[in-house]
Protein backbone atom coordinates (compact mmCIF):
# COMPACT_ATOMS: atom_id res chain seq x y z
CA UNK A 1 0.00 0.00 0.00
CA UNK A 2 2.58 2.59 1.09
CA UNK A 3 4.68 1.56 -2.00
CA UNK A 4 2.15 3.41 -4.39
CA UNK A 5 2.79 6.62 -1.90
CA UNK A 6 4.76 9.34 -3.22
CA UNK A 7 8.39 8.38 -1.02
CA UNK A 8 9.12 11.94 -0.87
CA UNK A 9 5.45 12.41 1.15
CA UNK A 10 5.75 10.25 2.98
CA UNK A 11 9.76 11.19 4.20
CA UNK A 12 7.54 14.70 4.67
CA UNK A 13 4.90 13.35 7.06
CA UNK A 14 7.65 11.20 8.99
CA UNK A 15 8.92 14.20 9.85
CA UNK A 16 6.09 16.85 10.44
CA UNK A 17 6.01 16.73 14.08
CA UNK A 18 10.00 17.41 14.56
CA UNK A 19 9.53 20.56 12.29
CA UNK A 20 6.54 21.72 13.28
CA UNK A 21 8.59 22.11 16.90
CA UNK A 22 11.13 23.58 15.09
CA UNK A 23 10.06 27.07 15.92
CA UNK A 24 9.70 26.61 19.32
CA UNK A 25 12.62 25.01 20.14
CA UNK A 26 14.80 27.98 18.36
CA UNK A 27 16.58 29.90 21.58
CA UNK A 28 16.34 33.46 19.74
CA UNK A 29 13.12 34.92 18.97
CA UNK A 30 13.02 39.19 19.43
CA UNK A 31 9.27 38.48 21.08
CA UNK A 32 6.83 35.58 22.22
CA UNK A 33 4.40 36.97 19.23
CA UNK A 34 7.44 35.91 16.59
CA UNK A 35 7.51 32.92 18.08
CA UNK A 36 3.74 31.74 17.97
CA UNK A 37 3.22 33.29 14.55
CA UNK A 38 5.81 30.91 13.11
CA UNK A 39 4.85 28.00 15.03
CA UNK A 40 0.87 28.61 13.63
CA UNK A 41 2.96 28.78 10.35
CA UNK A 42 4.08 25.51 10.42
CA UNK A 43 1.31 24.13 12.29
CA UNK A 44 -0.70 25.22 9.15
CA UNK A 45 2.13 23.53 6.67
CA UNK A 46 1.92 20.09 9.01
CA UNK A 47 -1.80 19.80 8.37
CA UNK A 48 -2.08 20.54 5.02
CA UNK A 49 0.94 17.65 4.27
CA UNK A 50 -1.21 15.31 6.66
CA UNK A 51 -4.29 16.08 4.36
CA UNK A 52 -2.56 15.72 1.34
CA UNK A 53 -1.40 12.62 3.15
CA UNK A 54 -4.69 11.17 3.90
CA UNK A 55 -5.99 11.97 0.29
CA UNK A 56 -3.56 9.89 -1.07
CA UNK A 57 -4.36 7.49 1.24
CA UNK A 58 -8.49 7.50 0.46
CA UNK A 59 -6.95 7.32 -3.09
CA UNK A 60 -5.87 3.96 -2.59
CA UNK A 61 -9.02 2.93 -0.94
CA UNK A 62 -10.99 3.91 -3.74
CA UNK A 63 -9.10 2.12 -6.22
CA UNK A 64 -9.80 -1.30 -4.89
CA UNK A 65 -6.78 -2.30 -3.20
CA UNK A 66 -8.10 -2.49 0.33
CA UNK A 67 -11.45 -4.75 -1.16
CA UNK A 68 -8.90 -7.10 -3.13
CA UNK A 69 -6.22 -7.51 -0.26
CA UNK A 70 -9.58 -8.46 2.41
CA UNK A 71 -10.76 -11.31 -0.94
CA UNK A 72 -7.12 -12.39 -1.43
CA UNK A 73 -7.31 -12.92 2.54
CA UNK A 74 -10.44 -14.81 2.62
CA UNK A 75 -9.33 -17.09 -0.52
CA UNK A 76 -5.98 -17.66 0.26
CA UNK A 77 -5.62 -20.99 -1.67
CA UNK A 78 -4.00 -23.01 0.73
CA UNK A 79 -1.11 -20.48 1.86
CA UNK A 80 -0.20 -20.55 5.41
CA UNK A 81 0.04 -17.01 7.25
CA UNK A 82 4.18 -16.35 8.07
CA UNK A 83 4.63 -16.43 12.24
CA UNK A 84 7.96 -14.77 12.75
CA UNK A 85 7.75 -17.24 16.09
CA UNK A 86 8.14 -20.29 13.99
CA UNK A 87 11.20 -18.31 12.23
CA UNK A 88 13.99 -17.34 15.15
CA UNK A 89 16.20 -16.74 12.80
CA UNK A 90 14.74 -14.31 10.00
CA UNK A 91 16.39 -11.26 10.96
CA UNK A 92 19.95 -13.05 11.38
CA UNK A 93 22.22 -11.42 8.83
CA UNK A 94 24.51 -14.03 9.28
CA UNK A 95 22.39 -17.08 8.20
CA UNK A 96 21.23 -14.66 5.14
CA UNK A 97 24.50 -14.37 4.03
CA UNK A 98 25.17 -18.60 4.43
CA UNK A 99 21.92 -19.17 2.52
CA UNK A 100 23.17 -16.25 -0.75
CA UNK A 101 26.78 -17.39 -0.62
Amino acid sequence: MLDRLDQLQLRQLRSALPRMLEPVMKPNHPTPEVMMASFLQAVDKTNKDIASFQEAHLRLQADGVFPRARASQKNSKGLKHWRASEHPDWANPDRKRSQIS
